[in-house]
C-alpha cells in the first residue's frame, strides 16, 4: 500500500474541487486516510489467510469469519469517530437527529465487511491493488459523509435536496442526467434507473457502477421541519424502494396480552428452573420495550449458568447488546456456546439476515431468540454438531447470489428461510412455540 502521506496528497486533489465547504473537505480527507489504513491492514490479513497453503479450507473459513467481524467493528469505529464531527462541519441545527442513520450504518458495516472479503477471494488481483483500496476508501467515506450531510439538513429542517455532479468530463452519463434532480428530503433520487437516497448510497439496490468513485454532492432547500414523529424515515434500508412497508414489517404496539403470550420453546439441556427463567425474561423484555422504549427493540444477554443477564435498548429496527459495557465483559468472560441473546422485533418478522450474522460470528453465543411484539417466540440454537466454517460458508454462498447491494425485505427473508432449512447440515436448529 502507498504511504499515508501520498494518500493524503491524492485525497486533497480528489476532494479539493468538490462543491463542499472547506470544513467538509478537510473532514473527508482526514477520514479517508484513517479508513484507507484500516482497509489496507484488513486486506493484508485476508491475503495472509488465503495465501497460506498450510491452512485447510475449514480453518480458513473460520479465520475469514473472524476477519469479517473484525472489519465490521473497525468500520463502526470509523463511523462513530467521524459522523458527528461531519454533521457539525456541515452546520448542524437544533432539530431532531435522523433516527435512520443507526440502521444504515449497522447494515452497511456488515455488508461492506462481507463484500470486501468475497472480493478478495474472488478477484485477488483487483482487491489487493492500491487503486482498488483507494476507490473503496473514497466511496465509503463519501457515502458516510453524504449521509451525515443529509442528517445535518434534517436537523436544520430542510425540506428538499438536489443532486449535483462534479461537472467535468469524468461524470458518468447517468449521473450527468441526474444533475439538478430535486426531490423531498425523505424520498430517493432516480439515477440510472436505480433509487439512491444520496450519492454513493447502495442501500436501495444501486449497483457498484452507480456508486464507486462517485463525486456528486447534495444541495438542500429550506422547508417545513421534518421530525421522526412524521414516520417518514429518510432511508428505508434494504427495501429496494421507498414505499409503505408490508403488514408483516409494520411496527406493532406491544399489549399486555402479547406479553403474556411470550412463551419460548423449552431449550434442550436447560433445567426446569432455567427454562422458567428463560420464559420470564422474554416477558420482561417485551414489558421493558412497551413501557420504556416505545415498543422498539430491546435485547438481553442471558447466562443460563448464573441466571444473570444484561440489557440494552435500541431503535425501531436495531439494537446492539454490546453497547452495554457490562454485557461486553460478560461475553468476554464466558465460554463457547454458553450465552443466549434475546431480542424483540417490533413487527411480526422472524429472524433477519443480520441476526444470522450475530449468531455465527459470536462464538460464545449458544443461541439467539426473537420474540415479535405480538408475543410469538422462536429460537435458533447451536447444537453439539455445530460447524462454524460450514455454516459461514453456506451463508456466504447464498448471500452472494443476491449481489453486493443491500437486501430487499423479501431477499432477507428468503436467505433466512434457506439457511434455517439447511441448518441440520451444520448444527443449527430452529425451535418455536406459540
Amino acid at each position: 500500500m502507498s504511504s499515508l502521506a501520498s494518500v493524503d496528497r491524492l485525497n486533497i486533489l480528489y476532494y479539493g474541487e468538490m462543491e463542499l465547504s472547506t470544513a467538509e473537505k478537510k473532514m473527508r480527507i482526514v477520514m479517508a486516510a484513517a479508513f484507507y489504513e484500516i482497509v489496507g491492514k484488513y486486506y493484508d490479513t485476508v491475503h495472509t489467510i488465503i495465501a497460506n497453503e498450510k491452512t485447510d479450507k475449514h480453518r480458513k473459513d473460520i479465520l475469514l469469519a473472524a476477519a469479517v467481524m473484525s472489519l465490521k467493528k473497525a468500520y463502526l469505529s470509523i463511523f462513530d469517530k467521524y459522523y458527528s464531527a461531519y454533521i457539525n462541519a456541515a452546520g448542524t441545527g437544533g432539530g431532531e437527529p435522523f433516527s435512520g442513520a443507526e440502521t444504515w450504518k449497522r447494515r452497511r458495516a456488515y455488508d461492506f465487511a462481507l463484500w470486501i472479503t468475497q472480493t478478495a477471494q474472488r478477484e485477488p488481483n483487483l482487491a489487493f491493488s492500491e487503486s482498488h483500496a483507494a476507490a473503496v476508501t473514497r466511496t465509503e467515506v463519501n457515502a458516510v459523509c453524504n449521509l451525515a450531510a443529509m442528517d445535518a439538513a434534517y436537523r436544520q429542517g430542510k425540506r428538499f435536496k438536489t443532486w449535483k455532479t462534479f461537472g467535468d468530463a469524468k461524470v458518468r452519463p447517468s449521473h450527468k442526467a441526474a444533475n439538478g434532480q430535486r426531490v423531498p428530503l425523505d424520498m430517493p433520487f432516480t439515477v440510472g434507473g436505480y433509487q439512491m437516497m444520496f450519492p454513493n448510497d447502495s442501500s436501495l439496490g444501486a449497483p457498484a457502477g452507480e456508486v464507486v468513485n462517485c463525486r456528486c454532492v447534495l444541495e438542500f432547500d429550506d422547508g417545513k421541519v421534518l421530525t421522526n414523529s412524521d414516520r417518514r424515515d429518510i432511508i428505508k434500508t434494504g427495501s429496494g424502494r421507498v414505499e409503505q412497508a408490508k403488514t408483516r414489517d409494520k411496527k406493532i404496539e406491544i399489549t399486555d396480552i402479547a406479553i403474556s403470550k411470550a412463551n419460548p420453546p423449552l431449550i434442550p439441556g436447560f433445567s426446569d428452573e432455567q427454562n422458567a427463567k428463560f420464559k420470564e425474561l422474554h416477558q420482561e423484555l417485551l414489558r421493558l420495550a412497551k413501557e420504556r422504549n416505545d415498543s422498539n427493540e430491546v435485547a438481553f444477554l442471558f447466562d443460563p449458568k448464573t441466571m444473570g443477564y444484561e440489557k440494552a435498548v435500541g431503535g425501531v429496527s436495531n439494537v446492539d447488546i454490546f453497547e452495554n459495557p457490562i454485557a461486553r465483559d460478560m461475553y468476554r468472560n464466558s465460554s463457547i456456546g454458553e450465552l443466549y441473546l434475546l431480542h424483540n422485533h417490533p413487527s411480526t418478522k422472524s429472524f433477519s439476515y443480520s441476526d444470522l450474522g450475530v449468531l455465527l460470528l459470536n462464538e460464545n453465543l449458544g443461541g439467539i431468540t426473537v420474540v415479535t411484539n405480538s408475543g410469538y417466540t422462536e429460537v435458533l440454537q447451536k447444537t453439539e454438531n455445530y460447524n462454524l466454517a460450514a455454516a459461514f460458508d453456506f451463508l456466504k454462498r447464498i448471500r452472494s447470489e443476491y449481489g453486493h447491494t443491500s437486501l430487499t425485505e423479501e431477499q432477507d427473508a428468503e436467505i433466512v428461510k434457506r439457511f434455517i432449512k439447511a441448518g441440520n447440515k451444520f448444527g443449527i436448529t430452529l425451535l418455536s412455540r406459540r
